[in-house]
């Protein structure tokens, strides 16, 4: 199906009984390829159509990845490979894909993920396998090819045989589709490349009848067994680099296993600027920061230059959220003596949950206020 001038997309797609799974930060986070981008943009589209994320799979990866660099090296377009005849069911399968229902789109011309995939999206038959609830996973190939020529054999219907020759490309795009039915994957942030919180939410297919499930981040700790649903929101570990989530799930007889990673590439935190009243007792506030994943308040009454943590410097208001509504976070110190003399530093923690940034030191006294240093 021509897309545009030079510029061609294809789908198609199988089915077969059941038988009886850019933000800068730490040096050690990659840059997303372009495979991965187009992930993160498929399942962007399936979640503005109410449509659950995709997994990536290896194996699709490895099906669609050699289909690209085939039509890029071979010169050939189209979804039958035009020397050795395979199908994408055929490579889905090779590649140790054991797949019920299969689906697969092509791409030539386009340089960037995005031009790629708005091309498929405003083709029906692509974006119908875009959006398809069948598919569970789906993995992507991307190839280019700076020699690419006028000499690509062209097999736009998929019958093995090519009726024109045009070109040149230089870019080959895939992305096949999948559902195994005995695998029900898990999904953290819509397959996601990184996340800038820990905070995140997972979504988890599920078997016929599940009726419980528990996550863990290392395999080990398992949080308590809960009724089942298709999301979760779930704490990464802290601190920035690859995180795995595991998932199990019991359908009453069988308990599934699965995990999936993302990168957690967290911005610093931002040192906010605090106000103390007395309502009576001391009253903190201060703009919520959205860099900011949580507060935490620290209340010495001996030393206004102290260091959180040390000392007789307490932790009297821990992981004070983001607000629900607005930017001003307000803080009350209960646990404060009418008359009593204190000072306080609020702790901005980053979204690794581990960096943070500490405020003005603001302090409050009987007899007033003390502006901060």
């Amino acid at each position: 199906m021509l897309c545009a001038l030079q510029i061609i997309c294809l789908t198609s797609v199988a089915a077969r009984a059941a038988p009886t799974s850019a933000l800068s930060g730490p040096s050690d986070i990659p840059t997303p390829t372009y495979a991965e981008q187009v992930i993160e943009l498929i399942n962007s589209e399936r979640s503005n159509a109410g449509r659950p994320p995709l997994k990536r799979a290896a194996e699709l990866d490895l099906s669609s990845g050699g289909h690209s660099h085939r039509m890029a090296t071979a010169d050939f377009f189209g979804p039958c490979d035009l020397e050795t005849h395979t199908k994408p069911w055929d490579r889905m399968t090779a590649a140790g894909y054991a797949w019920n229902s299969a689906g697969e789109n092509i791409a030539a011309g386009y340089t960037t993920p995005s031009a790629a995939v708005a091309t498929w999206m405003a083709s029906p038959v692509a974006r119908n396998s875009i959006l398809s609830t069948v598919f569970r996973e789906t993995g992507v190939g991307y190839s280019h090819q700076p020699t690419d020529q006028n000499n690509v054999a062209m097999d736009t219907n998929g019958d093995c045989t090519a009726e024109s020759v045009s070109g040149p490309f230089y870019h080959y795009w895939v992305q096949d589709f999948g559902m195994r039915a005995s695998v029900w994957p898990l999904v953290i942030a819509g397959e996601a490349f990184q996340v800038a919180s820990l905070q995140t939410t997972l979504f988890i297919y599920t078997p016929t009848v599940s009726s419980q499930m528990r996550f863990s981040n290392d395999g080990l700790a398992w949080s308590p067994w809960q009724p089942f649903t298709t999301t979760q929101v779930w704490n990464l570990s802290p601190g920035s680099g690859l995180k795995t989530v595991y998932a199990q799930v019991y359908n009453g007889a069988v308990t599934y296993v699965v995990s999936d990673t993302v990168y957690l590439n967290a911005p610093g935190p931002a040192a906010v600027i605090v106000d103390i009243g007395r309502d009576p007792a001391p009253v903190l506030t201060w703009e919520h920061q959205t860099l900011n994943l949580w507060y935490d308040v620290y209340r010495s009454t001996t030393n206004p230059y102290f260091i959180p943590g040390t000392g007789d410097a307490v932790l009297t208001g821990p992981a004070i959220p983001a607000p629900w509504s607005g930017s001003k976070v307000t803080f009350h110190d209960i646990s404060a003596v009418l008359n009593g003399i204190y000072f306080y530093v609020v702790r901005a923690v980053a979204g690794d949950g581990e960096t943070t940034a500490d405020s003005n030191r603001i302090g409050y006294f009987a007899f007033g206020l003390v502006a901060g240093d």
